[in-house]
């Protein structure tokens, strides 16, 4: 998860807890307001029925049912019973049914003095009033219908407000979060294009004010002004010094030629191979004259070539210094292939990589003939070269392209360990690929192009 979405994530959550604790808040507020006015009501309805007995000294039916009647409307369901202090029943509505009481309710009555509680829909309110002449225990019970209907309105309104308001904060937080944070997402975009080719470019990310977001680009332009220094400097250097071993080495090919013609057929043997010594150290430093060349002038990246005639004139070479060196051609019977195999490549960067690759299949191939296949996939030339050898291990695949890598199968075997890293190179500049597989107890590499 990017920092954008939990940033996003955790406004959104923060504000849905606080909005939901805040509707929770409201409605037990209101629902205690609620409880406690319908309790003041059914108190004051009981005292005033139990006041009326005091004043009339004694049980009048007729007077307490038309006063319960007069209260039918203010209360629905309202319902009434009345004891004496001996808890004697005295009085009770005519639709009395619902109310259910024993001794131990009228001691806890006659006792708290004040007692509520509930029956299903029904609220109870119980009151005892003390008097020299005659106590009073009166039981009160209706339900509050309307304010029942308020409490669910007041709920689902909560609960719909809730949902729009948490929908409603999601997405302006992301949608401000997005906003607020674009320059970082351009940073990042300008960051990503960045390579070896383009490390003189700078950047300015557009802000309209001097953030740390703003601060950082002009930081990181600095960074990259630095590392561009260094990088062209390391360039120069490896252009300089391939370019300045160049001619003791050619010296050197020179005057080990001319000894050939005068050595016996032993001495001749160590020389030839002295040569080739030298012939390897002059490819290789070629190769770093080319790839630093190439480097440093782009408009050469736009050149074309035939990659069956690159193939052969390597297969030429080869074989010039492996005289035994074999090869198997296989040629796909796509149709699209003969467009295919005209490829956008520097011809003499090319035939170095694929020299590269056979040189490796013969140096470390057991039947010194490889398969080279050319083929068209996915709209796709590729070439594949694949050599019976003993196989790479996991460990080594992911450490292949590294240079100086060597693994337990270049045992005894001449090399630097730097040709795959040049020919993975190579086609990196023109962001082709090459990868790496065991066929059949074969290696296998396939570059696509």
């Amino acid at each position: 998860m990017t920092i954008k979405s939990k940033i996003s994530l955790y406004i959104s959550i923060i504000f849905t807890v606080l909005f939901g604790i805040i509707c929770i808040s409201v409605y037990t507020l209101f629902s205690n307001f609620r409880k406690q006015e319908f309790t003041e009501r059914l108190q004051e309805k009981a005292k005033s029925n139990i006041k009326l007995l005091q004043e009339l000294k004694t049980v009048n039916v007729r007077i307490l049912n038309a006063l319960d009647k007069k209260q039918e409307d203010e209360l629905h369901r309202d319902q009434t019973l009345i004891f004496n202090g001996d808890f004697k029943l005295i009085y009770a509505t005519r639709t009395t049914h619902s109310i259910r009481w024993n001794k131990h309710t009228l001691t806890s009555i006659k006792k708290e003095k004040k007692r509520y509680w509930s029956n299903g829909d029904l609220e109870l309110m119980g009151i005892y009033s003390p008097s020299p002449d005659q106590s009073y225990i009166a039981i009160t019970a209706a339900e509050d219908r309307l304010g029942n209907q308020n409490m669910n309105f007041l709920r689902y309104s909560l609960i719909v407000a809730y949902l729009i308001f948490t929908l409603a904060a999601w997405l302006i937080s992301f949608l401000i979060i997005k906003r607020q944070l674009k320059p970082l997402d351009d940073f990042h975009l300008e960051i990503s294009r960045i390579n070896e080719q383009n490390l003189n470019e700078s950047f300015v990310v557009p802000i309209q004010s001097k953030n740390e977001i703003h601060l950082l680009s002009n930081e990181f332009n600095h960074m990259i002004q630095r590392i561009s220094t260094a990088y062209q400097k390391q360039k120069e250097f490896t252009s300089q010094a391939s370019h300045e071993l160049r001619t003791p080495l050619a010296r050197m090919s020179s005057q080990i030629e001319n000894q050939l013609t005068h050595v016996d057929e032993e001495q001749a043997k160590f020389l030839k191979k002295q040569l080739d010594e030298v012939t390897q150290l002059n490819e290789l430093i070629s190769s770093l004259l080319i790839l630093s060349k190439m480097e440093s002038n782009q408009n050469e990246l736009n050149e074309t070539c035939r990659l069956d005639e690159i193939v052969y004139n390597c297969i030429e070479k080869v074989t010039r210094i492996f005289p035994q060196f074999k090869v198997q051609l296989i040629f796909d019977s796509n149709e699209d292939l003969s467009d295919a195999l005209s490829i956008r490549m520097n011809a003499q960067l090319l035939e170095i990589a694929i020299g590269n690759l056979l040189k490796n299949a013969w140096v470390y191939g057991n039947e010194k003939a490889p398969i080279i296949k050319f083929g068209f996939e996915q709209s796709r030339c590729f070439l594949q070269i694949e050599n019976k050898g003993k196989l790479l291990k996991e460990k080594e695949i992911d450490l292949l392209y590294e240079p100086f890598m060597r693994g337990e199968n270049a045992k005894n075997k001449e090399g630097l360990g730097l040709g795959l890293r040049i020919v993975y190179r190579i086609l990196q500049i023109y962001g082709y690929q090459i990868t790496y597989r065991k066929v059949h107890k074969s290696n296998c590499f396939r570059i696509t192009f």
